[in-house]
């Protein structure tokens, strides 16, 4: 009996101490961690340790842009400087090919290349296109800038009718000789054939200028602006035409049927007669008489 008691009196004891605890164990668990000071601190702690760690990437992230931009800017440089470089050696290149084909050119016998060149003209005039073409760029490959071998290559791309290629050619002329006026004669007379007659006014304008003095310069021209349909205009250049060689029949006969298309009566009367003493046998006397007598 003196044992249970004891027994009895453990056991409610310990009931009231596990009572106690998990009690306190709720009340624990409830417990808002964030709430504690200690913990506050350290969470401040810690935001202004991960702040300061912000701030010096943003610093080393600055520093490194700053320490980058010249060198960005060297690197630019570098490359302008080497473009600059290559450029010059490219110009320096130009200039020695330059002066490497003026010498080959000086180099070459004058005696030899007349001979040549008459050589070229034999061909040419024989018909002989081929040989010619041949022999004027041989010429040219050794005197880049003679003139007479880019006239004759021109004039047998133009009878063989590579009017293209003669054109070039002839343009190239005038990038030698601006003032060559039978390079634009000839350029009027392909642009005639090509039914560009604009461009043929204006070629043999430029011809006209240089060297008023031809006239079958003057009758081109009146050809072309008759293509234009422009006939007052065209009796002037045929009227400088006949001036200059008043006894050409071809000239007479053109200015009496320009005359009468543009119902100029008395100049196609005079010119009428001027044609029938130069040409008697023109069998379009007849008809220019009864067109000259439609127009009274």
């Amino acid at each position: 009996m003196s044992f249970i008691g004891p027994v009895i009196l453990f056991l409610v004891s310990a009931s009231l101490v596990g009572f106690v605890l998990s009690k306190k164990w709720r009340q624990v668990s409830l417990l808002n961690v964030d709430s504690i000071p200690e913990v506050k601190e350290q969470r401040k702690k810690e935001e202004i340790l991960a702040k300061r760690i912000e701030l010096q990437a943003q610093s080393l992230q600055e520093r490194i842009k700053k320490q980058l931009i010249p060198v960005v800017e060297s690197y630019q440089q570098f490359r302008v400087a080497m473009r600059s470089y290559i450029s010059r050696i490219e110009k320096d290149m130009v200039r020695s090919k330059r002066k490497a084909a003026k010498a080959a050119a000086a180099a070459v016998d004058p005696t030899e290349l007349a001979q040549v060149l008459e050589g070229a003209h034999r061909f040419a005039s024989a018909k002989e296109w081929q040989k010619a073409e041949e022999a004027y760029i041989a010429i040219l490959r050794t005197s880049p800038k003679n003139i007479e071998a880019y006239r004759g290559l021109a004039k047998v791309y133009y009878e063989q009718d590579q009017l293209k290629e003669a054109k070039e050619t002839y343009q190239f002329v005038l990038h030698l000789e601006p003032q060559d006026d039978g390079t634009y004669v000839m350029l009027g007379d392909i642009a005639m054939e090509e039914k560009k007659y604009e461009e043929a006014v204006e070629a043999y304008q430029q011809a006209v200028l240089i060297n008023p003095q031809l006239s079958p310069r003057f009758f081109k021209l009146s050809e072309a602006f008759l293509a234009l349909a422009q006939p007052q205009t065209a009796l002037e250049a045929i009227k400088q035409a006949v001036s200059l060689e008043p006894q050409n029949p071809k000239y007479l006969d053109s200015l009496v049927e320009t005359a009468i298309l543009c119902r100029e009566a008395d100049v196609a009367t005079e010119a009428l007669q001027q044609l029938r003493m130069v040409n008697p046998e023109n069998q379009k006397l007849v008809l220019f008489k009864e067109k000259i007598s439609a127009l009274v």
